[in-house]
């Protein structure tokens, strides 16, 4: 089991030294990783059982070999196959499920607000398994937005994190009008796959919820 902390990092920069045509020591190896984490101000490494494991994981799980050749005291380290880099090989079906259930899930937050980069990340993924065959999704969830009212997700979100008071036009199933509120809103909180918000009256000491789907309109403070 390797040391998961850096790991990414550590197994990027083993695997451009091992493809490069050049065999390296275990500790010039250890120096190169230690370059790259003092550079991202990440911890460094200090264990050669760390190094060893790593080299063990990617033979394993990469399905390659490392040729280790003996040189004195010294031991150096190079892929077998020079052509071969662990991110240029095949996505196996345990992978392609993995990201298919990844990209379901991040799907979930299509639409939050600052949260575009979902739309391209599902797109770049989808992009790099249209190659393959399907793979079938063993998790289905529900939408995690509601449509109706979800166009005041965005700007009462906002009012929250600037703290500013909202003017909303709200109709209750209870009421024949509609009625105008000022509240300061405080948290948007989902519920039976409804959004509901949370705030004060103008007053601040009634805190109410009223859901997104029954409020009309939203007015929001600009100071």
């Amino acid at each position: 089991m390797p040391n998961t902390k850096n790991y990414s990092t550590r197994l990027r920069v083993l695997d451009q030294c091992l493809r490069s045509g050049h065999a390296y020591s275990g500790k010039e190896l250890t120096d190169f990783i230690n370059r790259e984490l003092e550079l991202r101000g990440e911890p460094t490494i200090t264990s050669r059982t760390t190094l060893m494991d790593d080299l063990l994981n990617i033979e394993n799980e990469y399905h390659t070999n490392i040729i280790r050749k003996k040189h004195g005291r010294q031991t150096t380290y190079q892929y077998e196959d020079p052509n071969f880099s662990i991110f240029s090989t095949e996505l196996s079906e345990d992978d392609l499920l993995h990201l298919s259930q990844a990209l379901n899930i991040l799907k979930r937050f299509d639409g939050m607000p600052e949260a575009d980069w979902v739309t391209e990340l599902s797109a770049r993924l989808n992009l790099c398994m249209s190659n393959h065959k399907e793979v079938r999704a063993a998790v289905g969830f529900e939408s995690s937005m509601y449509n109706k009212g979800m166009e005041h997700f965005t700007p009462l979100f906002n009012a929250i994190r600037k703290k500013t008071t909202v003017e909303l036009r709200y109709q209750s199933f209870r009421m024949a009008e509609p009625q105008t509120l000022i509240v300061h809103p405080y948290y948007l909180k989902q519920y039976n796959n409804r959004w509901f918000l949370f705030c004060c009256n103008g007053d601040h000491t009634n805190l109410s919820n009223y859901p997104l789907d029954r409020i009309l309109n939203i007015r929001c403070d600009q100071a």
